[in-house]
């Protein structure tokens, strides 16, 4: 026989209200309420066979033994699911790259001990971009016009990697910029 009770409980002096749903077939859900109507806790009781049941409080379950007591516990971690909130502008090619790649590469030689770069080149988009050293240029124009190139709007956003870059083809590049970026500053 299915029935729904309701009880008033005092527990350490303050007022509860507990209502006993046992209209489920095997199944027996509790609510507490504070005496304003507030909901406290939800418990469900499932009978498993006649001597064992499943007490589930919020996302613990307990599996009590009528004799014995509670011989398993399991605790069920629930995630909320994830929704993408897509950010646009500026950051949005920082979360969701675009992965725009390009690569870079400089060769050198040596004439009485010191090194000079003859060609350099850079590959993007399926195209390579080589620049060589001819009687009207030297290494540091070679170098000055290979980045000028490099530096068009149609690159913004591309991401170079630079073939030793750290351990030998910063020496060329760096003092170039330097040397530039001083002859820019003086005539202004």
């Amino acid at each position: 026989m299915a029935y729904m009770d309701f009880y008033q409980k005092s527990i350490d002096g303050k007022d509860y209200i507990l209502v006993v749903d046992n209209t489920n077939r095997g199944k027996c859900s509790v609510y507490i309420f504070d005496i304003s109507g507030m909901k406290i806790q939800h418990v469900v009781d499932r009978v498993l066979d006649s001597e064992n049941f499943k007490r589930i409080i919020g996302n613990v379950s307990f599996y009590i033994n009528r004799v014995n007591g509670i011989y398993n516990k399991e605790i069920s971690t629930k995630f909320p699911p994830i929704y993408v909130n897509k950010p646009t502008g500026r950051l949005s090619r920082l979360t969701y790259p675009d992965y725009k790649l390009g690569t870079l590469d400089l060769e050198t030689y040596r004439h009485e001990n010191k090194s000079f770069v003859y060609a350099l080149g850079f590959y993007v988009d399926k195209r390579s971009n080589v620049f060589y050293l001819d009687k009207n240029l030297d290494s540091d124009e070679l170098i000055f016009q290979s980045l000028n190139a490099l530096l068009l709007y149609k690159y913004n956003g591309y991401t170079f990697y630079v073939h030793n870059l750290g351990g030998f083809d910063i020496y060329f590049i760096l003092p170039v910029l330097d040397r530039l970026n001083k002859k820019i500053w003086k005539h202004i």
